[in-house]
């Protein structure tokens, strides 16, 4: 679950969980919204029992609320990050879908600021969080993402935060 801040830039504690002892993790995933409510979940994998009897095991946190309205997040790119021209990058979003409804994702792109002109960089994705994009487009320092969810009638759009940069390799 994502943390609020205090007002006077402290974090407030949203949640916690135990794990069982002695346990170590050794991989640690947030971020991917495994179950459509609009929060990232989270994926771990520690190591338990005694040094001769380790084992690893798979733990999966999810954040139970369910939406009430469909609803699209962008999480990557944030702002600020140079993508050169031809370079592979992820595009990462969440959204929180009410209900099980099929639906679909659509990327573009603006070179020109957050108000487009959009150009469409993928069309019908999977709702899975993710989108690994070969980085095209012109040179601009004024980049921004715009995602759009759409499940049945309804539809949400949100554009990325800040801008980020799109640069040639010379």
């Amino acid at each position: 679950m994502i943390s609020p801040t205090d007002g006077v830039g402290g974090w407030v504690q949203a949640t916690q969980f135990t794990l069982p002892n002695p346990g170590y993790f050794a991989a640690f995933r947030v971020g991917v919204d495994a179950d459509h409510n609009g929060y990232p979940d989270i994926v771990l994998v520690d190591e338990e029992g005694s040094w001769i009897n380790r084992t690893n095991h798979l733990r999966f946190f999810k954040e139970a609320s369910s939406p009430q309205s469909l609803s699209v997040r962008p999480t990557y790119p944030r702002g600020g990050e140079v993508f050169i021209i031809g370079s592979v990058r992820f595009i990462d979003w969440v959204s929180g879908v009410p209900g099980q409804e099929a639906l679909a994702v659509k990327l573009e792109l603006s070179t020109d600021g957050p108000g487009g002109p959009w150009t469409t960089i993928a069309d019908g994705l999977p709702n899975n969080g993710r989108y690994q994009w070969t980085v095209a487009g012109n040179q601009s320092l004024d980049c921004y993402i715009q995602y759009t969810v759409v499940a049945g009638q309804d539809t949400a759009t949100a554009v990325t935060a800040m801008p980020f940069t799109i640069a040639s390799a010379d």
